[in-house]
């Protein structure tokens, strides 16, 4: 709800200046498409991962009381709706409302002052910090899954070493999984770590790049197709199906690199700040009379 009411201030801010104007408008014109082809790939790495939300499936699946394909289809094609129909109302009543001068981060654009925008910068913060588990959390099951596995108590005790004696210390007692101890590190770390680079990273789009343009890719372009052809039992002849996986797979290695660099040239070069004129002000981008 905080993020459809940030949306709802956009939208509301929007109309109520006259969506930025006409098209055409000599001192804030609408640019219909970006000035480098960097920029581009910057947009479709960020547009990616707007609609990543594949690590969510199978927790869904085991929390539905009726786990069926018809309750599992209603619930993904109702959250994508959601998400396209805000990202699509936002971004274009967004975009065309300040245009050229438009944020990164759109709520800058509006003046510090603003009731309705602040009560919108509070609910988002709040959304921010309350999902921050979410992400840590899988995060953390990772890690403990590749130092603790199942069959670690057995390749402790057959090949005891100083790492696997290291590794008890910090084990808990059945040598499956970290310590209370060891627990409350890594969390301490992976949230000390998120919030650090938080501070020192200067654009939220280098972040939103990198994780679109590998992470994104991955779950979307990439692995979905891989695991199809791997279980699938084919036929002798390739089928469609099968010509379609291996294009799809194929057009992810190819997003994976193109956007990938796109992203370290971000860092390297990173995308200039909006610097208003002065006769536009933080609430609309038409001039000021």
């Amino acid at each position: 709800m905080c993020v459809v009411f940030l949306s709802g201030v956009v939208i509301f801010k929007s109309i109520k200046n006259d969506i930025g104007g006409p098209a055409d408008s000599p001192s804030n014109p609408v640019q219909w498409w970006p000035k480098d082809f960097g920029g581009l790939l910057t947009a479709i790495a960020i547009a990616g991962l707007t609609f990543s939300c594949h690590f969510n499936i199978l927790p869904m699946h085991g929390e539905l009381q009726y786990q069926t394909r018809a309750n599992k289809r209603i619930i993904l094609y109702t959250a994508m709706t959601i998400t396209y129909v805000l990202n699509l109302f936002v971004s274009f009543f967004g975009f065309f409302q300040f245009r050229q001068y438009i944020d990164q981060d759109i709520t800058k654009n509006y003046a510090h002052d603003d009731v309705l925008v602040n009560i919108g910068r509070v609910a988002l913060a709040l959304t921010l910090l309350l999902s921050f588990p979410l992400l840590i959390f899988p995060c953390r099951a990772v890690i403990n899954r590749l130092i603790w596995r199942i069959e670690s108590k057995t390749l402790l005790q057959s090949q005891p070493s100083m790492a696997s004696r290291s590794l008890e210390y910090v084990s808990n007692v059945t040598g499956t999984g970290p310590s209370r101890l060891m627990w409350l590190l890594e969390t301490g770390l992976l949230v000390f770590v998120g919030y650090i680079l938080a501070y020192y990273i200067p654009q939220v789009a280098m972040v939103w790049g990198f994780v679109g343009a590998i992470g994104t890719t991955l779950m979307i372009y990439i692995l979905p197709p891989a695991f199809y052809l791997r279980v699938r039992i084919h036929p002798p002849r390739p089928d469609l199906k099968q010509i379609a996986a291996w294009g799809l797979m194929l057009t992810g290695f190819a997003v994976l690199i193109v956007c990938t660099y796109q992203s370290f040239a971000n860092v390297i070069d990173p995308i200039p700040n909006v610097v208003r004129p002065h006769g536009v002000s933080n609430s609309t981008a038409s001039p000021s009379l």
